[in-house]
């Protein structure tokens, strides 16, 4: 995705995301978000369903609060994801996984830049 205009976050409130994401184990490279002075900045904005098997590499996430790679806000369940990227809160909560986790979390690992 480098050098593609900058990406909208899927499910942005008040229409979540919510079905099942199977990544089927592949990589996104090159992602770049950046909501400047909005909230919810990820690939998906709210999630309250399943994403799975999915990575990020090479990223830029940037936004006002609750910013994250994969889902800014979690109410669902993400599983067996990575996320290697850089993320940029100018106000408030940032996490690499989830910004907000109201859900579950597992088998994950992160190594963000923050």
């Amino acid at each position: 995705m480098t050098g593609s205009e900058p990406f909208t976050p899927i499910g942005i409130y008040p229409n979540q995301f919510n079905a099942i994401f199977d990544g089927g184990g592949h990589t996104i490279t090159g992602l770049s978000i950046d909501t400047g002075t909005d909230n919810f900045a990820a690939l998906f904005a709210s999630n309250t369903s399943v994403i799975y098997g999915l990575h990020l590499r090479g990223a830029e996430v940037k936004g006002h609060n609750t910013i994250a790679g994969l889902a800014a806000n979690n109410a669902g369940t993400i599983a067996a994801c990575s996320f290697g990227c850089t993320i940029t809160a100018t106000g408030g909560v940032a996490g690499s996984i989830a910004g907000d986790n109201y859900g579950t979390i597992a088998g994950c690992y992160s190594v963000a830049t923050k």
